[in-house]
């Protein structure tokens, strides 16, 4: 998969999904309904993306592509969810000029999930919760680096406790601890459906193909933690990836993140959704991996810090980060420096427009990046089963939200 094109995508559903979450969560909560089950409710993230690339040591490269996530939940009865996740993006091979020129199809995620809101359990191909910075890092290529260690793809089965209750009754957050066992993909789902990425066998090796339980995680994650007037969200985590076929050494990682909002103006959920909200939101995290890649003697470090700062439906964000490559033959030291800008149109559209600086391995490169974001709330809320063969019960997010200011 195209790394660039796949992490911003995520990062920004994240955004959007978290914008239009606050809306519906207080619109649900007003209507105060229970529906009969089984629901079904679905959405799509798509965004557009043209980015401009000049290499000090190769051709320029200009890349256009599109990126488009359906995503389907279904809840069988109260708190047990069957979601999958698909996605549409850009598989092209680096350093190539692209134009909508290899897009394909590919299952990024498909669980069972269970809760009673304090243990959980988990079984599907889905993401190693392993730090928070692939996916928090802001702007248009906040994440270029910190994606090395986005662990997607993963055949996984995990469960988590929730501490919320025993710590001061609730009033101190979500502390939720989850341990997982994993191994790399291998079935059908790995390939795209039409050949731009091949399936991924055992014998392709790397950290955690093995087709067995023997890599694991552990990971800590506190949100909504009272200690500033907008909360603190943190996450420790370990990972380790068994060694794969021709692997010299299997892989540790260690990491340390928080996200710290910090509102200045406006905290309901209809002064957001108005645009009448003023914050800051500061990222930081520390990375460490043993054996990085499965090779034995190598070790990677990853310093990331970055700010974002929103005034209504603006943003502006800046982030860096520092990789350093403990090599036995060769110590490198890489650097991203990236900027953006945007506009929120509405919960549901966005623009953005991008500049990174980075240096690799002693080479440097500019990038300077376009995007146009738009999710589409098929189904807020829907249910069919009881209702077979009649019309269906849907309520769109306008519908929601019209409710929710009438109350």
């Amino acid at each position: 998969m195209n790394k660039t094109s796949a992490r911003i995508d995520a990062r920004l559903g994240a955004r959007i999904g978290m914008a239009t979450a606050i809306v519906l969560g207080a619109a649900a909560s007003a209507m105060a309904q229970e529906p009969p089950y089984p629901t079904f409710s679905s959405s799509v993230d798509t965004s557009t993306f043209y980015i401009y690339t000049q290499n000090e040591s190769s051709d320029d490269t200009q890349h256009a592509f599109a990126s488009i996530s359906p995503t389907m939940t279904l809840e069988w009865w109260d708190n047990a969810f069957l979601s999958s996740t698909f996605n549409i993006t850009d598989y092209q091979p680096p350093g190539q000029d692209s134009f909508f020129q290899h897009e394909d199809l590919a299952v990024d995620d498909i669980n069972f999930f269970v809760t009673d809101w304090t243990w959980s359990g988990q079984v599907g191909k889905t993401t190693v919760p392993f730090g928070l910075a692939p996916s928090n890092a802001p702007g248009l290529f906040g994440s270029n680096f910190v994606g090395d260690y986005d662990f997607g793809g993963r055949i996984m089965v995990l469960g988590g406790y929730d501490f919320a209750q025993v710590l001061a009754d609730g009033t101190a957050g979500s502390h939720n601890l989850v341990a997982g066992s994993f191994f790399v993909d291998t079935t059908f789902m790995s390939a795209t459906a039409f050949g731009e990425v091949d399936r991924t066998r055992k014998g392709d090796g790397g950290p955690g193909n093995t087709e067995s339980f023997d890599s694991f995680f552990v990971t800590y994650d506190a949100s909504s933690v009272p200690v500033l007037p907008g909360g603190i969200n943190y996450r420790l985590s370990y990972i380790y990836n068994a060694a794969g076929l021709g692997d010299t050494g299997h892989e540790e990682g260690y990491s340390v993140g928080a996200v710290v909002p910090v509102p200045l103006a406006g905290r309901s959920a209809l002064e957001s959704a108005s645009g009448d909200y003023i914050a800051i939101n500061i990222v930081g995290e520390y990375a460490h991996f043993n054996n990085f890649g499965g090779v034995s003697g190598v070790d990677q470090d990853y310093l990331t810090g970055g700010f974002e700062v929103v005034d209504g439906q603006w943003f502006a964000t800046a982030t860096t980060t520092t990789r350093w490559i403990d090599d036995p033959t060769n110590d490198e030291t890489d650097h991203l420096y990236a900027l953006s800008a945007g506009y929120n149109v509405n919960a549901a559209m966005s623009f953005q427009l991008g500049y990174a600086y980075q240096e690799i391995t002693g080479a440097s490169s500019h990038m300077v990046g376009l995007q146009f974001s738009y999710n589409f709330n098929v189904t807020d809320y829907q249910s069919w089963w009881p209702n077979f063969g009649k019309p269906a019960y849907v309520l769109t997010n306008d519908q929601l939200l019209k409710n929710y200011r009438q109350d």
